[in-house]
């Protein structure tokens, strides 16, 4: 599983492309607190929209 870190350096790279490079986002992140999960990225403006999931431990 990838960090926060890792996330916010693959937005830093693909910043101000177009939306092909954006499906390298897909995957797990951890922010310690919950883990962000892009499950599928949109493609281009007109195609489904992106799915996101937060999972948040019950502790």
């Amino acid at each position: 599983m990838k960090s926060q870190l890792d996330l916010r350096h693959e937005l830093e790279q693909i910043n101000r492309r177009g939306y092909p490079a954006y499906k390298s986002l897909r995957g797990q992140y951890d922010f310690g607190d919950f883990v962000l999960s892009i499950d599928h990225v949109q493609g281009d403006p007109f195609a489904s929209p992106s799915n996101l999931s937060v999972v948040i431990p019950l502790k």
